[in-house]
């Protein structure tokens, strides 16, 4: 199941990571798991699962620790961390100029899998598709001169990916476990010099497969990385009730048709399926409304026109809500 439709938070890894893996968004300017909130009510997915006998591990081909990961991963009380220093050689294999390229990492992350207790939630942080897109020197050449880096990049991935789901359908596990690919960030969608506007910018994949009924689907809805954490929970059949900003993938009925994201310390922006609105906290105003399915180069600053002032007046009294909401989640109030 493809989401088409499917938006970020932010553009940075730390506040991508806290989005999906926690379903909430971070309001502060550093990672929220180095903020004074970080033991505000939250939903830590490790321990969460724990209850029902899930053990956990996470995997990156990166040093220890780079961009707080290790504590992230102990916050959200996952079992076990794995980094480039646990895979046998690191020092000699094939690297990216932000750690190891993933033919590597996951074959050891395959074999950890494979180790473990079931039921299990395994979680790869991919690291060979960010930017600057460098490629293993062995698949250099293998690619059309038209392909843009990060093209090339993707299709090593993909390459990648390819020997794993290889291995990994052999095992009796493979059929009862659910795989969900999301992207922590987006920027560039044409390259360094491409396209950068209020809604390319965050437009990320979001995809599910499930090997038990290998569904083959687009879906149009409007979804965000804080509907990632709900999926998961109701994949495993978790019966309690959880700390989310989002939905559950599997049920329409429970997404509330808006992707939001901070732009800025004091910007953040609401988009729904025709629409995207940018609000200005500090100065308490709307800074853009473009209706970008008509206006895709997002040209025609619609805050000013009467036309639209039903529209800027709903997205911002959703936007006003959010930010409410998490204001008071961060002052200790439980969200649900």
């Amino acid at each position: 199941m493809f989401y088409k439709n499917a938006f970020c938070y932010s553009h940075e890894s730390n506040k991508g990571i806290t989005a999906i893996l926690a379903g909430i968004p971070t309001l502060t300017d550093i990672p929220f798991y180095h903020s004074q909130y970080v033991n505000m009510p939250v939903t830590a997915i490790g321990r969460a699962l724990q209850k029902d006998n899930y053990s956990s591990i996470f995997c990156i081909g990166d040093a220890y620790d780079n961009f707080g990961f290790a504590k992230c991963m102990n916050w959200l009380g996952i079992d076990k961390y794995y980094s480039e220093e646990d895979i046998p050689g690191y020092k000699e294999l094939p690297a990216h100029s932000m750690g190891l390229q993933d033919e590597n990492v996951l074959p050891f992350f395959y074999q950890k899998l494979n180790a473990m207790q079931k039921p299990f939630l395994g979680i790869h942080y991919n690291i060979s598709t960010h930017y600057p897109y460098d490629l293993s020197p062995a698949y250099k050449e293998k690619f059309p001169g038209s392909y843009t880096p990060p093209m090339k990049s993707m299709q090593y991935y993909d390459h990648c990916l390819r020997q794993f789901f290889n291995e990994a359908a052999k095992q009796p596990w493979f059929k009862e476990t659910v795989f969900i690919f999301c992207s922590d960030h987006w920027m560039f969608p044409e390259g360094i010099e491409g396209t950068y506007n209020a809604v390319s910018s965050y437009r990320i994949p979001l995809i599910i497969f499930d090997p038990a009924t290998n569904k083959k689907e687009i879906r149009n809805e409007v979804v965000s990385q804080f509907d990632v954490l709900g999926t998961m929970m109701a994949a495993t059949g978790y019966k309690d009730s959880i700390t989310s900003y989002g939905g559950n993938l599997f049920d329409s009925s429970s997404l509330n048709s808006f992707a939001f994201s901070k732009p800025g310390s004091s910007l953040y922006q609401v988009t729904d399926s025709n629409y995207v609105l940018g609000f200005n906290v500090t100065k308490n105003q709307a800074e853009y409304l473009y209706n970008y399915k008509k206006d895709n180069q997002l040209k025609e600053n619609l805050v000013a026109n009467k036309n639209a002032s039903s529209i800027l007046d709903a997205l911002t009294k959703e936007i006003k809500s959010f930010i409410q909401k998490a204001g008071a989640h961060y002052n200790g109030k439980p969200v649900r």
